[in-house]
């Protein structure tokens, strides 16, 4: 089997424990993605005009984001992430905004997917 390990990081910040959601839009500052068959991640961040790292992803960044992940799960990778059906692939197809996006991330690219969460039973709480 194939894995894809796939993160996220945001550009906004919110309160300890607040509800990430009424934040938004909280913007893609950085993604990693790293295929069990190689031997390091591939990073991506939105770039400046002259070439420099950007604090936040573009649309069309983050499409390139979506369409790689696509391409990977269309190739028989299973994407791994932790909690990235309530996260990672949320603030993606959030950040693409049109209906049909989100539909294309949820559908074609968390299909093939492990989403490792751990749950604290004493509190109930994820993280």
């Amino acid at each position: 089997m194939k894995y894809l390990a796939f993160d996220i990081e945001t550009a906004k910040e919110w309160p300890d424990r607040a509800d990430w959601r009424k934040y938004r839009p909280v913007g893609i500052s950085c993604a990693a993605t790293l295929p069990s068959d190689a031997a390091s991640p591939r990073l991506w961040h939105g770039l400046t005009d002259d070439d420099r790292p950007a604090g936040r992803m573009s649309k069309a960044e983050a499409a390139e984001l979506v369409d790689y992940l696509t391409a990977m799960a269309d190739d028989g990778y299973s994407i791994v992430t932790w909690n990235g059906l309530s996260f990672d692939f949320d603030i993606l197809a959030w950040h693409l905004a049109p209906k049909k996006c989100r539909m294309e991330v949820g559908v074609r690219i968390t299909r093939p997917h492990l989403n490792n969460r751990a749950t604290n039973h004493a509190s109930g709480r994820t993280h």
